[in-house]
């Protein structure tokens, strides 16, 4: 038989008031995550390792941390901190730059919704 405090009133009660911010941006943090796997889904299908969902919910939940406002209600500003993401692998046992080896450089038009890959472009 379980135990502890029933599901009503974790959402009720207010000694679980820290419970229930903690929820919450423990799940935004696991939908972001959600959302950036469904983006990239056909690279995961072939590249994807098993714990990518939770090294995402992971940084998710660190820039989460890093926001300002409420907490429970904080953004996640991926934008201000893209650096969390640097060096992430799809696959801890097949890095990315151990399958992708072709050079490349990217330029980022001024609006920010577009990436030219020039060299690959040209070959």
């Amino acid at each position: 038989m379980a135990g502890g405090p029933s599901k009503e009133r974790i959402q009720t009660d207010p000694n679980f008031k820290r419970t229930r911010e903690n929820n919450a941006e423990f799940g935004g943090s696991a939908k972001v995550g959600k959302a950036l796997r469904t983006a990239l889904s056909g690279v995961l299908q072939v590249m994807g390792g098993s714990r990518l969902a939770s090294q995402l919910t992971k940084i998710f939940k660190t820039i989460n941390l890093k926001g300002v406002g409420v907490r429970g209600k904080r953004p996640i500003t991926l934008s201000a901190n893209k650096e969390l993401l640097t060096g992430l692998d799809l696959n801890r046992k097949s890095s990315l730059s151990t399958v992708f080896t072709a050079p490349y450089t990217a330029t980022i038009n001024a609006d920010r919704n577009e990436v030219v890959y020039p060299e690959l472009c040209n070959r």
